[in-house]
């Protein structure tokens, strides 16, 4: 994860619910015109990321670039920070299993069916369709 005293102001905040009406596990509806998604993600003690996206995409990929990281960049962090996640401390074993995990914080569906165009989150739930 990036060091605190990296980041810009512009991602640090002292209380992730201000001005939002979003839970710490859920979204916004997908198609809604006004839905914004928070970043939940704690940056150090106290402190959240805040920053806000109109897209499910951006969003996902903020989470898993820039607060996940990637061990070549010397960046990889294995611990789901975000606020009241239920994985709590346990560091995952691979980063692809925090990526995955990621997505129970977002919106985004990257999953369609390319008959009905139906999205899901989860592989395994498109399969299943």
């Amino acid at each position: 994860m990036a060091e605190f005293s990296q980041l810009p102001s512009s991602y640090l905040g002292q209380d992730p619910f201000a001005g939002s009406s979003l839970s710490n596990t859920s979204s916004p509806e997908i198609g809604s015109p006004s839905a914004l998604f928070k970043c939940l993600w704690e940056v150090s003690p106290g402190r959240f990321c805040n920053e806000m996206y109109s897209d499910p995409q951006h969003f996902y990929e903020h989470l898993t670039e820039f607060h996940v990281g990637r061990k070549k960049s010397q960046n990889l962090t294995l611990n789901c920070m975000w606020v009241g996640c239920s994985h709590g401390s346990k560091p995952f074993a691979k980063r692809d299993h925090i990526v995955s995990h990621c997505r129970a914080h977002v919106a985004f569906k990257a999953n369609a069916c390319p008959k009905c165009k139906s999205t899901f989150k989860w592989p395994h739930d498109l399969k299943k369709h």
